[in-house]
């Protein structure tokens, strides 16, 4: 610690540091320090060595502290391997035991109309087996029935490695290669399928095949530029990918999202709908919602999923971008705006928020912006998937690296896409210390959603939603068992602030009483969710009678101008006729 500026000296550090082992191999020095992302990670790798060595202080002189069994040794091994991957693309094209390319025949028979040559955008409605056929209009089809509850998937950025157009990448019900990286691929969605869910997946993937993240992401809200929305086009036969603009006129692809799902589930009579958001994919869900909701559509959503919602700010090299820009961004702007759609949805529509995170994607200033507004108005789930890959979870140096891990950066990213649909039809996750249920009624959330998962209910969601502002955003659950499997059979989590805590801070219990009631139904929610205004809803008494009213008063405002604009017509005809008499009794 510099005695003069009072900041961290680094020049000294990384010099006693390598003495003591905690950088090592960590070489070239320069090529990390030049970048934003590392120097994040060494600043928590050198929180992490202090406390360490201050907590080692008093057994130096026992062992050798380059030791790999000592908290220091593991630290210098840990973080030389992390090293060994910056600079470059976290972000791989391929994983494991993925093809080169999906580009076969049997693939392409699968998306009708010359996709990836030609743009296809829009929703694609799965069946069980993976099976999918693509959304044409409102009526019911093989896969789409418009009175059943419906899920609609959609994606984040595809322009990692190559590009996924490139190669046809898509993604389906199955597991992720990122993710599930061995030849077995479970299918995502068989238990939603049995329960009677419409599951549709909305695909913008040639939209979102940039280089960097953000300028897939500005294509959601606006057209930064005015010169169109750019697609990748991708000719299988010659191999030959090429940039397109959209003919279409449109202000953003939120707008082109609601012009479509409203077309394609113009007729739905259904009591549920759920969009599910992945990555950048989860602003376009809310966007798309907000819109939908505007227009007063009855597939608008009462239920809003985002799975690791990002939220770029700079151009960064591990998105493939050419070089590092810092003055060029969007700011903070997609975060605030989509934090503002969420509140104003929940006001206005008792519109549920629900967030799941899984990696430092979403935790970590230095890769994009902590959305923390948003965080407070929302439900927010932590997990942590270190079957993807870890520091270590036993010691409590390494579990800190394990919040900047970027080594496993895209498989603990993608990772709650997989976790949160396999979590549906399961029990909701117990929390520790356990909470007394027994003065809360039958399907309340204390009861049956202990932890918020796919399986609770919209009512559930909205008493943890009610809670989260109760308690001004403080509220969130945080994974600490069950983390090195996918599945959410052995997965525990602890609530913060607990029942325990709360009740100090809140001595009348408001809070926890609103968890402990009945939630109410998906229908009487939906019903809650699309309540139009008086003069919009034509089914409402209020309408009626300001509509008679209305007429009544139009009728009897006509009947007056009739009977004012008759009067002058008499007294003229009496002159004409006065006139006419006068001409007949004048002389020849």
């Amino acid at each position: 610690l510099s005695p003069n500026s009072g900041h961290w000296d680094t020049h000294s550090w990384w010099f006693h540091a390598s003495e003591v082992g905690v950088v090592g191999t960590m070489s070239p020095a320069g090529a990390v320090s030049n970048s934003a992302i590392a120097n994040g990670i060494c600043a928590s790798a050198r929180r992490t060595w202090l406390l360490v060595s201050c907590c080692s202080i008093w057994h130096v002189n026992s062992f050798d502290i380059d030791s790999p069994n000592t908290p220091i040794g593991m630290i210098k091994e840990r973080v030389s391997e992390l090293a060994s991957h910056l600079p470059g693309n976290v972000f791989s094209s391929r994983f494991g035991s993925e093809p080169e390319t999906y580009c076969t025949p049997t693939l392409l028979s699968r998306y009708p109309g010359g996709w990836p040559k030609e743009l296809d955008m829009g929703v694609y409605w799965l069946g069980r087996g993976d099976a999918m056929a693509k959304a044409s209009n409102g009526e019911a089809s093989t896969f789409y029935n418009p009175t059943r509850r419906t899920i609609i998937y959609f994606h984040g950025w595809t322009g990692s490695g190559d590009g996924w157009t490139r190669i046809c990448k898509r993604l389906t019900s199955r597991c992720p290669a990122e993710v599930c990286r061995e030849d077995a691929h479970p299918l995502l969605m068989e238990q939603w399928l049995d329960d009677g869910w419409n599951v549709g997946f909305f695909y913008w993937d040639q939209f979102a095949d940039e280089d960097c993240t953000r300028d897939a992401e500005q294509k959601i809200w606006f057209d930064r530029d005015g010169h169109g929305f750019r697609w990748k086009s991708h000719d299988v036969g010659s191999g030959l990918t090429t940039i397109q603009v959209l003919k279409e006129k449109t202000n953003s692809l939120g707008d082109l999202c609601a012009d479509h799902i409203g077309t394609v589930m113009g007729s739905f009579s259904g009591t549920q709908v759920r969009f599910i958001g992945h990555s950048i994919g989860a602003q376009l869900a809310v966007r798309c919602a907000a819109l939908l909701h505007m227009r007063g559509h009855p597939a608008a959503p009462q239920r809003l999923t985002m799975l690791e919602p990002y939220f770029s700010k700079h151009h960064l090299w591990i998105f493939r971008c050419k070089e590092l820009e810092t003055a060029n961004g969007l700011g903070d702007f997609t975060a605030l705006a989509t934090a503002e759609y969420v509140l104003r949805l929940w006001q206005k529509h008792n519109v549920v928020t629900e967030i799941y995170k899984s990696s430092a994607m979403t935790e970590h200033k230095m890769l994009g912006l902590i959305n923390k507004k948003l965080d407070a108005m929302s439900i927010l789930v932590k997990y942590e998937p270190n079957f993807c890959g870890s520091f270590g979870v036993g010691n409590f140096a390494l579990k800190m690296l394990n919040e900047v891990d970027i080594m496993h950066l895209s498989c603990r990213h993608m990772a709650v896409f997989p976790m949160y649909f396999l979590s549906y039809g399961q029990p909701s996750p117990p929390v520790k210390p356990a909470m007394m249920v027994g003065e809360s009624q039958p399907g309340s959330a204390l009861r049956n959603c202990t932890t918020p998962s796919a399986s609770c209910s919209d009512g559930q969601v909205q008493q943890w939603m009610q809670r989260q502002l109760a308690v001004e955003g403080r509220q969130r659950w945080v994974q600490i068992a069950g983390s090195d499997s996918l599945g959410s059979d052995d997965d525990t989590f602890q609530l913060r602030p607990d029942f325990n805590d709360e009740a100090e801070l809140d001595p009348g219990g408001t809070a926890n009483l609103l968890v402990m009631r009945a939630a109410k139904s998906n229908a009487e929610l939906y019903d809650e969710t699309h309540k139009l205004a008086w003069w919009r809803d034509v089914h409402s008494p209020v309408y009626r009678v300001a509509a008679v009213a209305a007429l009544v008063a139009g009728l009897g405002f006509l009947a007056v101008a009739a009977l004012g604009s008759c009067r002058p017509a008499r007294h003229l005809g009496r002159n004409n006729i006065s006139n006419r008499d006068s001409e007949s009794d004048s002389p020849g």
